[in-house]
């Protein structure tokens, strides 16, 4: 039994023995099924699937992407991922989908305040030795994390480029969730710091590893990012030495002088290569042609 088209996933043959990969088309359904089963984990990588696929064909303003991206979104609320959740959202506030940026710029105020009121409520329950949350107790590891990203940051904004890119390599080596906002702000501000200190290519190198990172919102920036780095990277480029085939303009323009030849000797040459030496031949309005007794023609001057 032939499958429909777009349930396909492999390789077809066309006419002429051409081969074409067929594309995924169902994972905007599959996703959403799978958010109705509170599967949400397997709706995200769905519709996280789909949404880029839409990104790659620039067919972004389509009513079924503005539903993919919120519903990524509220997979993050019902797991308790505020800051995936956030995180998603800064990804599309330039989004070219009008009713997706709508709604992103009323959503997000909420889930920052949302975030904010559980971060509270979680520092109060551990203050009151509240049992209920010791699994949302940060772990030992955690906190030292904690600890890198602020002072990582912190190092950033008092110009201390050196010790930020230090601390914020050895915080985002050890982070875990690299699809929570903390570790995009790492990232970004490693970026920041690469580039201040005028290492673009660190900071080159940096963002196409995160080219294809799983958290949206860092992998957006990043796409803007890395073509305003290669540019600045071309500026302070100096231009390639020549080659021991390849002599330099100056040694070219050098060689060409030495060998140029002023315009009036090569005038004269020209002429005198050119012009044929003529013999001078008598001319015949001072002779007249006789006759021999023999038979012989011969000239005669005229005095």
């Amino acid at each position: 039994m032939v499958m429909p088209l777009n349930r396909q996933v492999g390789i077809i043959v066309l006419s002429g023995g051409t081969q074409k990969r067929i594309i995924r088309t169902m994972s905007y359904e599959t996703g959403l099924a799978a958010f109705q089963q509170n599967k949400f984990d397997e709706a995200i990588a769905h519709l996280l699937e789909y949404c880029q696929e839409q990104d790659a064909a620039d067919a972004v303003t389509s009513q079924k992407y503005m539903q993919a991206h919120r519903g990524i979104i509220k997979c993050y609320q019902q797991l308790g991922q505020l800051d995936d959740a956030i995180a998603h959202c800064q990804g599309l506030i330039e989004t070219k989908n009008n009713a997706l940026g709508i709604w992103i710029n009323r959503t997000l105020p909420k889930l920052e305040a949302a975030a904010e009121e559980a971060k509270h409520r979680a520092e109060d329950a551990n203050e009151s030795g509240d049992a209920t949350v010791i699994d949302q107790v940060p772990s030992h590891q955690d906190q030292a994390n904690e600890i890198l990203l602020y002072q990582g940051i912190q190092a950033y904004k008092n110009m201390k480029r050196d010790r930020a890119i230090k601390l914020l390599e050895e915080y985002t080596e050890s982070c875990t969730r690299t699809t929570s906002r903390d570790y995009m702000n790492a990232e970004i501000t490693l970026v920041k710091a690469y580039r201040e200190l005028k290492k673009f290519e660190q900071a080159i190198a940096r963002c196409e590893t995160l080219a294809t990172s799983e958290n949206f919102a860092l992998k957006s920036w990043v796409s803007k990012a890395l073509p305003k780095l290669h540019e600045e990277l071309a500026q302070i480029s100096p231009p390639p030495a020549p080659t021991a085939d390849e002599p330099s303009n100056d040694a070219a323009a050098s060689t060409d002088a030495a060998t140029e030849t002023p315009p009036a000797f090569a005038q004269a040459a020209t002429s005198k290569t050119t012009t044929p030496a003529r013999t001078k031949q008598p001319s015949t309005s001072s002779y007249i042609f006789d006759a021999t007794p023999g038979g012989e023609a011969k000239l005669i001057k005229i005095s």
